[in-house]
This record gives C-alpha cells, structure tokens and sequence, in this order.
C-alpha cells in the first residue's frame, strides 16, 4: 500500500476510509506527552498492566487515537469522552465544546456535533504496530497481527474456522500455513469488529482466499448482504491485516449513492 504524510488539514468525504499505521514504542518523555491527554479512566486501565511496555503501548495507543480525532474534529485530545460496545468496541460519545481549539465566532456547534455523531473508528495493534480506521458514515473495523508459529493449528482451525477454511490453510504449504491462517484471521476479525460482535459469530462468517486474488466474503451472519461491505487485506510484511467498511444505511441514505470507496493510507508521526 502506499502510505503518504498526511495534509495540513484532514477531512473525511462520505465515501473516505482513512487508515493510519504507527509505532507504540517511542521515547518515555512521549509517552508522558500522550499520557497528559488521556482520561481518568484510561489512566486507571494503563496502570493495571503489569509490564511497562504493556503499560507504555496502552498509553501511547490511546494518546494517538486521541490526537488523530482532534485532528478531524478540530479540538483538543483530552476535549473527547469514549464508550464501549457490549464486546468492548470503542466509541466517541461527546466533545467538551470548552476546550475547542476554535474560537466561538469561527464554530459551528451543530456541525461539530454532526462530526461527533457521524465519525467511526477503529482500532488494531499487534507488538508496537498499531492501525487505526476513520470513516464517515460507515462503521468500520480494523485488525492487525504479526506472522507468528502457531501451536495446534490444525486442531485451532478446525475449532473455529468453517471447513473450507480449515481445509485450505491445511492443504498449503506448512511454510506458508502462519500466513494463511491470520491473513483469514484477520479478515474476519475486522469484519467481527466492525459489526460490534464477538467471536461466537465466527461460525457464521466464511472468506475466500483465492489464489493470486483479493480476499472475498462469501457468507455473512443472517440479515447482512454481503454487497453492503467492502473487505481489504493489508500486507506488512512481517504483519497482516484487514480492514472491513460498511454504508450506515440509517445516515446515508441520500449522501452516498453508491458503495465505492476511497481508501487512503498515512503514517503517523
């Protein structure tokens, strides 16, 4: 993919899937910058790690969330309040209009209300690698892993993936079986993440990897149609990921006409 620096000024159009990558281990005098941003709450939850550099990527991973969504809705990061889905997947509840960066003749509130309302994110990390996913109007889910040996796969697969899967990752090559197992992996979890649900919808989700050609959804839960979605994979090298978008029908009903997407990639720094 091709990661770009990003503009002086973010916007996200109704048809925009913004994707940033960024690195969670940075120098300690950063990690008290980011640290400075969060909440009360979040604060709590970094202090009950109990290694440093869980600790550190916690605090880091929120500050960088924190400050690319002050960028979209022109505030300051500590200005947002979060909630969290049934399985645990954040959300932006509110922006403190006291502590917008724009003076009060130059805002409009109902409009930062609006982007408050309608922005969507998610996020991902695997080690210090972190992905994060912007859009407008469209849910969005995002997941990330590293290449890694894993123990029992056969036995893994079987458990939970659907039998067309088990039986391709099984018949590849063993050198390539990691790969192939968390490029599937990570395809439905961006779609499971997405959505709000959680793992026991795995049985109920099938992709196809074809040979040489993008991943595809083949079946989804009951009362999802699959050409509502767009899936794409992300190749690291030593990572893989994914990431899933769907249209918000209830919203935009009348602002996007069709489901084409526009996904861009920047780094963050």
């Amino acid at each position: 993919m091709d990661w770009q620096a990003p503009p002086d000024g973010l916007t996200l159009e109704p048809n925009d899937v913004h994707i940033w990558q960024a690195r969670l281990d940075v120098p300690p005098a950063q990690v008290k910058v980011f640290a400075q941003t969060l909440s009360a709450d979040e604060r709590q939850r970094a202090r009950r790690f109990k290694f440093e550099v869980h600790r550190d990527r916690f605090i880091v991973g929120r500050g960088i969330l924190r400050s690319l969504l002050s960028r979209y809705l022109s505030c300051s990061p500590e200005a947002l309040t979060f909630g969290y889905a049934l399985h645990g997947k954040p959300m932006l509840l509110s922006v403190q209009r006291s502590q917008l960066d724009l003076q009060p003749s130059q805002l409009d509130c109902q409009s930062i209300q609006l982007d408050c309302q309608s922005i969507q994110f998610n996020v991902a990390h695997s080690q210090d690698f972190a992905l994060y996913a912007f859009s407008r109007d469209r849910i969005v889910g995002i997941d990330v892993e590293q290449i890694r040996p894993v123990d029992s796969l056969e036995s893994l697969t079987r458990r939970f993936f659907l039998p067309s899967e088990h039986a391709a990752i099984c018949s590849a090559d063993p050198d390539a079986q990691a790969r192939l197992f968390f490029r599937y992996w990570t395809c439905k979890e961006s779609y499971l993440k997405a959505t709000g649900d959680g793992l026991g919808k795995l049985g109920e989700l099938e992709i196809a990897l074809p040979m040489a050609q993008a991943a595809q959804l083949k079946r989804l839960p009951a009362n999802q149609q699959i050409q509502d979605w767009h899936l794409q994979e992300l190749d690291f090298g030593e990572f893989v990921g994914a990431i899933s978008a769907k249209r918000n029908l209830e919203k935009t009903t009348a602002t996007l006409p069709g489901q084409s997407l526009n996904l861009q990639q920047f780094s963050f720094s």
